[in-house]
C-alpha cells in the first residue's frame, strides 16, 4: 500500500535540451550614401579654409511669347578634351645651321625661305604668304618678322632687331618686291 503524498504528486521537471535554432538569414544592402545637408552658400568673405560651394541648382527655363511652356534639359558634362598639339615653329621647313637667328623663332623660318630662294629671289607677298604657312601666326605678324628680316642692307644698316644678324647677310630689294638674300 503506497500512499501518494502530496510530493510525489508533484512531477519531476523534465529534461529540455536546448533547441539550436536557425540563424535568420541577413539581408546584404549596399552602403547607403550620406545625405547632403541643404543649406544655404554663405558669402566669401576672404577668412577661414576655402572650401567649393555647393553646386547651384538650375531652374529650368521657360520660353518668352506665346504657347506652351518648355524647359530646357541640362547638359551632360563633357570630359575635358586634351588640348591639340601646339604647331612648332619653323616646322615644315629646315632651318640651316648658319642662320643668325634662334632656330624656333620665326624670324629663323623666314631666313631659312630666303636662303633657300637665295639664287633667283622671292617676293616679298610670296614670303608672306609662306611664313603664314609655316609659322602659323596671323598675316600682320608675318608682315612685321617679314620686315624685321628683310631689313638688313648693303650698307649695314638693319631694324634694331636684326642689328646682330646683320653682320652675317643682307638683303637685296630689286625692283617689283622681289628680294634676294647675300651672305657677308
Amino acid at each position: 500500500m503506497s500512499i501518494e503524498t502530496p510530493e510525489s504528486a508533484v512531477q519531476q521537471p523534465t529534461k529540455v535540451e536546448p533547441q539550436t535554432a536557425e540563424p535568420k538569414p541577413v539581408k546584404v544592402t549596399a552602403p547607403k550614401a550620406p545625405k547632403a545637408k541643404a543649406s544655404k552658400p554663405k558669402a566669401a568673405t576672404g577668412k577661414g579654409k576655402s572650401a567649393k560651394a555647393p553646386a547651384k541648382v538650375k531652374k529650368p527655363a521657360q520660353s518668352k511669347g506665346k504657347g506652351k511652356a518648355t524647359t530646357k534639359t541640362a547638359k551632360p558634362t563633357k570630359a575635358k578634351a586634351s588640348k591639340p598639339a601646339k604647331q612648332v615653329k619653323g616646322a615644315g621647313i629646315a632651318i640651316p645651321d648658319i642662320s643668325p637667328y634662334r632656330k624656333s623663332s620665326a624670324y629663323a623660318a623666314l631666313w631659312a625661305i630666303l636662303y633657300n630662294h637665295r639664287d633667283i629671289g622671292i617676293r616679298r607677298d610670296e614670303l608672306v604668304k609662306e611664313g603664314v604657312r609655316i609659322t602659323g601666326k596671323t598675316e600682320p605678324r608675318v608682315k612685321f618678322d617679314t620686315a624685321v628680316v628683310a631689313s638688313p642692307s648693303k650698307d649695314g644698316s638693319a631694324h634694331p632687331s636684326a642689328n646682330r644678324a646683320a653682320n652675317s647677310y643682307w638683303v637685296e630689294r630689286i625692283g617689283d618686291g622681289l628680294l634676294k638674300l647675300h651672305l657677308r
